[in-house]
């Protein structure tokens, strides 16, 4: 199909339309778009324009040619689109259409400017309709585009200065940047174990010589692009840390003072474009708490057991006491414990009970002797394997365990009061001081839980790397935060900001997060002096006789007794003949 146009102008139009149709194919390929937005007030070119679109793209087109018409439709508010411009002058009114309409970009859209010769004679300078276009893009913040200029392709880069410089044929984006030899302001904040900076000239080939560096895995990340880049940066630190809130100040971000902030953030002006994880805000739990060895025996048996053995106890007093006589409650007692201790009766007693009493007699030492037996190799393994604690799944199962949650940071009841965690835990929060929380993290203190971001679980997990039962673990989602999309925030306007996702995507699939992990958590040991991680105890002791002291203590208290007793009954008959 041929587009009507003055036949001066026609070869390079057309060129100009040919590549418009295949940059929309390529576009659909890469993209997968959903609309093509015409802006035209050439009725002589649009309607062929929009057909051979259409046949091309096989998408929904919408045509606009004067900014009273408004946006064309809302269903493509919230889509990826493409608009297509077809423009004279850049002072054209359908360019003001295009500022007017396309204000709010709610939405990821790419701008195609073609460039359309005037028939009058006064045409515009070839640079200032380029320079022109690129200045109207750039104040509205329309990264995304090309312009079609006589069968040329052209595009921007803002480099915190508007300059325009062609692009060598030889050269693609890249290797463009990297000749430029540019300087990135990067401001940091400390998150150990995810990003921190410390004073080091381990990275001066990429800060300039600075005598800062930067470390964990975020930190790695950005020290790699630069490098990648052939830039240099100058490190900014923060004064605050990232609150559990996941934000930070953004000012600097958006006024273009610095081109990127080495920290994931909730919130960025680009959250499409750096987008690296989700993330939740979430309880850390002692996983195995073990029970004092006083509860082992209560806690080897159920209540309905215990309340059983002191009925049965009960009852055989009873019986013994109406059964003897004369009725005495100290003999009661004495053969209530022979009976529930198992101890063998004298034969003469024997042959004195009859067949009932006999029989009775049996089966109930029968008992006792298997309860005993099942009761020793019951405590037994709890003494082996210890006795823990019901794991914590909700609220009603840490309301139970008793724990407190300790903290550092008093933002962290604002989460419990938006119920952002559970709103009923929050009776349970101690503020401590940052002293008080490390110390009690680094023992391990099992009697206490802690707040902390998904994003440094990592650190906990290979700071217990060498326990074979870690003691701490991060919760399930009943005692989580929703989960949140975290990005590192980059200047829109940065050279940095479409090259960003797809180096971040190609360090991800390689591995070298888990890595740089690694070696993060290893700096921040070295730091703040951790020097040695916490092992398992050593297991393979025999069990020495300290931890039978009671009882030890019992049987010499009763024989003490026993012998001081008959020490007096001794005595006692020895010389009450003389007293008569």
């Amino acid at each position: 199909m041929s587009v009507p146009v003055p036949d001066d102008t026609d070869e390079d139009l057309n060129k100009s339309i040919n590549q418009l149709l295949s940059v929309a194919n390529r576009s659909q390929e890469v993209f997968d778009f959903q609309n093509i937005i015409v802006y035209s007030d050439f009725p002589h070119i649009r309607p062929s324009v929009q057909q051979r679109l259409w046949e091309t793209a096989k998408k929904p087109i919408f045509a606009v040619s004067d900014f009273r018409e408004g946006p064309p439709s809302d269903q493509y508010t919230f889509g990826e689109n493409i608009i297509v411009v077809l423009f004279s002058k850049v002072d054209d009114p359908i360019m003001s259409a295009v500022g007017h309409n396309e204000r709010v970009n709610m939405n990821r859209k790419t701008f195609i400017f073609v460039y359309v010769p005037p028939m009058a004679e006064d045409k515009p300078g070839r640079n200032d309709t380029i320079q022109g276009v690129f200045e109207f893009c750039r104040t509205r913040g329309y990264d995304l585009m090309l312009l079609l200029y006589q069968g040329e392709i052209w595009t921007f880069q803002y480099f915190r200065e508007t300059t325009f410089t062609r692009l060598p044929h030889n050269k693609n984006h890249i290797d463009f940047l990297r000749s430029l030899h540019l300087k990135y302001l990067v401001q940091v904040a400390v998150d150990p174990p995810i990003s921190f900076w410390a004073n080091s000239t381990e990275q001066s080939a990429v800060t300039g010589g600075g005598n800062l560096s930067l470390y964990g895995p975020i930190g790695f990340l950005v020290v790699e692009f630069i490098r990648i880049l052939n830039g240099t940066m100058e490190i900014l630190p923060m004064e605050y840390k990232p609150n559990l809130q996941y934000w930070i100040n953004k000012d600097s971000i958006n006024s273009g003072d610095v081109d990127l902030v080495a920290n994931l953030v909730y919130y960025n002006t680009s959250v499409d474009q750096s987008m690296m994880m989700d993330s939740q805000i979430c309880l850390l739990l002692p996983r195995y708490r073990l029970q004092p060895m006083f509860q082992y025996l209560s806690g080897s048996w159920c209540g309905s057991v215990l309340y059983l053995l002191f009925f049965a106890l009960f009852c055989v007093f009873l019986i013994k006491y109406f059964s003897y006589r004369p009725r005495s409650p100290l003999n009661a007692f004495f053969n209530t414990i022979r009976f529930h201790c198992n101890i063998p009766i004298p034969d003469a007693e024997m042959r004195l009970m009859g067949l009932p009493d006999k029989c009775i007699h049996l089966l109930s030492s029968f008992g006792m002797t298997l309860f005993y037996g099942v009761s020793l190799s019951v405590l037994a393994t709890r003494f082996t394997t210890g006795c823990f604690y019901p794991l914590i799944t909700d609220a009603e199962s840490f309301k139970a365990s008793g724990l407190r949650i300790i903290t550092d940071d008093p933002a962290v009841l604002n989460l419990f009061e938006e119920n952002q965690l559970p709103r009923s835990l929050k009776d349970k929060v101690t503020i401590v001081d940052i002293k008080t929380l490390k110390d009690s993290f680094k023992s391990l203190n099992d009697s206490v839980a802690y707040v902390a971001k998904s994003t440094t679980w990592a650190g906990a997990q290979m700071y217990q790397e060498r326990l074979t039962r870690p003691r701490l673990w991060i919760a399930d989602d009943k005692l989580c935060s929703r989960p949140r999309s975290l990005n590192i925030p980059i200047y829109p306007h940065s050279p940095m900001m479409k090259i960003f996702p797809d180096f971040y995507m190609r360090i991800f699939e390689s591995g070298l997060m888990q890595k740089w992990y690694r070696s993060g958590y290893r700096k921040y040991r070295t730091l703040t002096g951790i020097l040695t991680l916490p092992t398992d105890p050593e297991i393979y002791s025999p069990v020495t006789l300290y931890l039978y002291k009671n009882v030890i203590w019992i049987y010499v208290c009763g024989m003490g007794m026993a012998t001081l007793t008959f020490v007096i009954e001794l005595l006692y008959n020895r010389f009450w003949p003389m007293n008569n």
